[in-house]
């Protein structure tokens, strides 16, 4: 009995031994057991072209989300995560949505070791605006000359906004609504441009004289400058009244929508109509500005001589070589005596020739006067000229200089150019630049070379857009 006593207490103390030695071997410390993320969406704010959501995560190191309309089938976990937009804070805004659709947003999140089981789904419906799409009065009235459209028949521009708008593009620059027209009209003149009285209605597939034009007019709101929301139109009339300088402009139409919602606008009062018919703005104040870059070519001519495509300007430039926001940029034709491939002589006093498209000769120390060229169909300055582009690279003002000098030097690779010239409609334009004239390409090669002349290096003007209406329903606005 004792000798098995002591047998069993050997073998306690061992196990008791083999215990003690496990549990002073572990961590003391262990490593949390990862916990899986948690994700909670809410509606914020919601308006008729817009959605603020929260997404509100708890053991997340990152929250994915996609919107979609609710017909789309709803993506798995991993394709949001995948494909989603990150969430940059927990609030998340977004514009430019349909008036009267079903949305939803499908989010996903995880962590560094973890996803959701799971999406999150928010579904919401931007509210109607068939409500607020009634009747409205004009606040601000603009009416546009484009010229001849066709024989007895002038084109103009007709908007009607509750929104304050950019004086050069007529783009809203706040919340509200409008109405824009383009109105085929008897003709007119331009020393007394007037958009004719009468009833217009809506164009089919041909723009006839007493109509306005179906697939550009449009019906757009929004709640701020940037979430507008636009819509043709299915049917409708657009009065025009005009007595002792003051116009009376009565729309009554249908929207394209789908729900023939009706709209109404009117205005009343003077509006001088502004004169588009060179595809363009002139400028009728006088300019001085200060030029910071410099391109163009040079090429041999007709008449024997070097002619330098010469441009100026203080506009940003897109790498293929279009004006890409605000400023101005200018073009000049300048003639000289042949110098030979390779060598840069524009230096001279140049004065503007308005004979050339009479006689077809080009004469030594000119440059051609400006002119309206014709672009794939729209009116673009050329020859020489002054010219304002807004944000979006497009031409808005200029000036088709018809006389004036331009003055160019160079000391040490700097060039200096000074120019004063007249437009046609007698503003004075002034610009100048100093800096090298690097980015001029030489055009008069050997006959065993060759250049590609896509790589011309100076600012292009964007030709200007035209709106056209994308089917029925709501478009973003244009």
């Amino acid at each position: 009995m004792k000798k098995i006593f002591g047998l069993y207490f050997v073998c306690l103390a061992a196990m008791l031994g083999f215990v003690a030695c496990d549990d002073s071997d572990s961590d003391p410390n262990p490593e949390p057991v990862p916990s899986q993320p948690v994700l909670t969406l809410s509606l914020v704010e919601l308006t008729e072209t817009s959605v603020v959501f929260q997404a509100e995560a708890e053991n997340a190191t990152a929250v994915h989300y996609v919107l979609q309309t609710a017909d789309q089938e709803i993506p798995s976990v991993e394709e949001v995560l995948a494909e989603g937009l990150l969430v940059e804070d927990t609030q998340v805004s977004v514009n430019g949505l349909l008036t009267g659709t079903a949305y939803r947003v499908v989010a996903a999140a995880r962590n560094e070791s973890l996803t959701v089981e799971q999406v999150s789904v928010l579904d919401f419906t931007t509210p109607s605006i068939f409500e607020k799409a009634t009747d409205f009065t004009s606040e601000y009235t603009d009416i546009w000359w484009y010229g001849t459209y066709s024989e007895g028949v002038d084109q103009f521009f007709v908007q009607l906004s509750t929104a304050e708008v950019e004086p050069l593009n007529a783009r809203p620059q706040e919340g509200g609504q409008l109405v824009r027209f383009y109105v085929f009209a008897p003709a007119t003149t331009a020393d007394d441009i007037r958009l004719a009285p009468g009833t217009y209605t809506l164009g089919g597939d041909t723009n006839e004289e007493g109509t306005f034009w179906r697939d550009g007019s449009v019906y757009a709101m929004g709640t701020t400058a940037d979430d507008w929301m636009q819509v043709g139109f299915k049917s409708g009339t657009l009065v025009i009244g005009y007595e002792n300088g003051v116009y009376t402009i009565d729309a009554d139409l249908v929207l394209n929508d789908g729900h023939d919602t009706a709209v109404k606008a009117h205005s009343q009062g003077e509006v001088q109509v502004e004169n588009l018919a060179d595809g363009f703005r002139n400028f009728y104040d006088d300019v001085n500005q200060v030029m910071t870059g410099l391109g163009g070519y040079v090429s041999p001519s007709a008449s024997g001589m070097d002619c330098y495509v010469l441009s100026l300007y203080n506009t940003p430039v897109d790498e293929s070589g279009f004006v890409a926001g605000a400023g101005y940029t200018s073009k000049m034709y300048l003639y000289t005596p042949a110098s030979g491939y390779g060598v840069m002589a524009f230096e001279g006093e140049y004065t503007i020739d308005t004979t050339w498209e009479e006689t077809d000769t080009f004469l030594p120390y000119t440059s051609i006067s400006g002119y309206v060229y014709d672009m794939w169909g729209i009116a673009m300055p050329e020859g020489t000229f002054l010219a304002y582009c807004d944000e979006s690279g497009q031409t808005q003002m200029a000036g088709l200089a018809q006389s004036g000098t331009i003055h160019i030097t160079s000391k040490d690779g700097i060039y200096t150019v000074e120019a004063d010239l007249v437009s046609d409609t007698g503003a004075r334009m002034q610009f100048s630049y100093e800096g090298d004239a690097s980015a001029m390409q030489d055009y008069r090669m050997p006959a065993t070379e060759s250049v590609n002349r896509e790589m011309q290096a100076f600012p292009k003007l964007q030709p200007r857009k035209v709106t056209r209406v994308a089917g029925p329903g709501w478009h973003k606005f244009e």
